[in-house]
């Protein structure tokens, strides 16, 4: 009677304890046999820290670090062909009211038509126009 549960060693049994030479002399077999059980677990936690840290990878990729080949574009077609779209108007000529585009859909551009509607409707957007008007006196 011993801790741990009885296993037999040739002509000895033990209740966990090892006490004769034959059963040291197999301790080296227990030793090896262990070092591949605790190789096995590194593996496994080897393995699992790794697919966590792709898992985690993937995720960072997805939501913090878009290329700007990713993201889409905001204007597709007007004035392409140079640099930068910009349109200056003097606030006086503006009459009352000015209606401008913001979503870069419109075709009567930088004025909207109302293309914004459709183009929240498509991609669930809620973009709207730019009102610019003169205070009331």
């Amino acid at each position: 009677s011993g801790s741990g549960p009885a296993f037999h060693l040739g002509h000895v049994t033990c209740g966990g304890l090892l006490h004769c030479c034959r059963a040291r002399a197999k301790v080296g077999i227990g030793r090896v046999m262990g070092s591949s059980t605790a190789l096995k677990e590194w593996a496994a936690a080897i393995s699992l820290t790794i697919g966590a840290a792709a898992v985690g990878y993937v995720a960072y990729r997805a939501l913090y670090s878009r290329d700007k080949g990713c993201k889409s574009l905001v204007n597709l077609d007007i004035q392409k062909d140079t640099p930068k779209v910009v349109h200056a108007f003097d606030i006086e000529d503006m009459g009352d009211k000015a209606v401008y585009c913001r979503c870069w859909r419109s075709k009567d551009f930088p004025f909207c038509d109302g293309a914004h509607t459709k183009h929240n409707e498509e991609t669930g957007d809620n973009v709207g126009p730019l009102i610019i008007k003169k205070r009331e006196a």
